[in-house]
């Protein structure tokens, strides 16, 4: 936050994400927000229930921060400048991005964090290209969790698969769908997959007998992280549960993010390299440099 300027009267949020990051910004200094395209028709959206305010644009709010969540090719933040010197000639105007692949963009005036590619947002994460090389789980992620109740593998659980309150409606295709729902299950699973409009690839499922049987051989994690391994176009595994993520990191050796926490482990051989990274480092650099090598590789 102190690289945000004090001097800001309206903070500005490009959408869809860097509504996000704007809504922070403005919470955080105390300033007014509204979205891009209200801006460009010279409104601001103040007070409750996202009034319109028709003051002077130039009178009461003479700097203006403008802000999108992150910079790749700088096509956004080009079009947006195009746009407001078409109508906001007067205005002292700052562009930003949160998250850029370099410290400097020519199409920003700063970037809050360098993150060059690949990439995926958490808030986005279901809703990326990246889904492509990608195994993902479905209950706790595209669906709901099963209740207890009706986790009966019985007449309680076939009501849920067919009724299951849906969580995440990816745009992009998903490599494989792996769940350790049973194999019994198939036909109500994939029925409900087709009304939901989910496109994937594969679908895995757990084929032994019971989910008694389930619970007895412990098969979450392994099973997932054997498909995990034999997909070797899959780079990721988003997983509900932080536990069962850790296991498929440890069974497969391959990247896996925890959903429900947000929590990523990473792949066996990054890992390998931070530690080296780490023992170098230490052996060898004082500790003023020691601390600038951490921060800087996220070791």
């Amino acid at each position: 936050m102190q690289r945000i300027p004090r001097d800001i009267d309206l903070v500005v949020g490009i959408p869809r994400s860097g509504i996000l990051a704007a809504c922070a910004v403005s919470l955080a200094i105390h300033k007014p927000f509204t979205d891009f395209h209200s801006f460009i028709e010279k409104r601001v959206r103040v007070g409750l229930a996202g009034r319109m305010d028709e003051k002077d644009l130039l009178k009461d709010y003479r700097s203006i921060l403008i802000i999108d969540d992150s910079i790749d090719s700088g096509n956004t933040l080009r079009k947006a400048r195009s746009l407001i010197e078409a109508s906001h000639t007067q205005h002292q105007i700052a562009f930003a991005a949160v998250f850029g692949l370099r410290s400097s963009h020519a199409e920003t005036d700063f970037v809050l964090e360098v993150c060059p590619q690949p990439r995926v947002f958490e808030w986005n994460v279901m809703n990326h290209w990246s889904l492509g090389f990608a195994c993902v789980d479905l209950d706790g992620v595209i669906c709901a969790d099963p209740t207890d109740q009706q986790n009966d593998d019985g007449n309680a659980y076939l009501e849920f698969i067919e009724t299951a309150p849906l969580l995440n409606s990816p745009r992009y295709r998903i490599n494989s769908i792996v769940t350790s729902r049973l194999e019994k299950y198939r036909s109500q699973t994939e029925r409900w997959l087709r009304r939901n409009s989910i496109n994937y690839g594969n679908l895995f499922m757990l084929d032994v007998s019971s989910a008694e049987e389930r619970r007895r051989l412990a098969a979450h994690g392994k099973f997932k992280a054997e498909i995990f391994k034999s997909q070797k176009n899959c780079l990721l595994f988003i997983e509900s549960e932080a536990y069962q993520a850790e296991e498929i990191r440890a069974l497969s050796g391959k990247s896996v993010l925890a959903y429900k926490d947000m929590k990523f482990f990473p792949e066996k051989q990054l890992v390998k390299v931070q530690r080296s990274l780490r023992q170098v480092t230490k052996r060898f650099l004082p500790r003023s440099a020691m601390n600038f090598v951490k921060t800087t590789l996220k070791l």
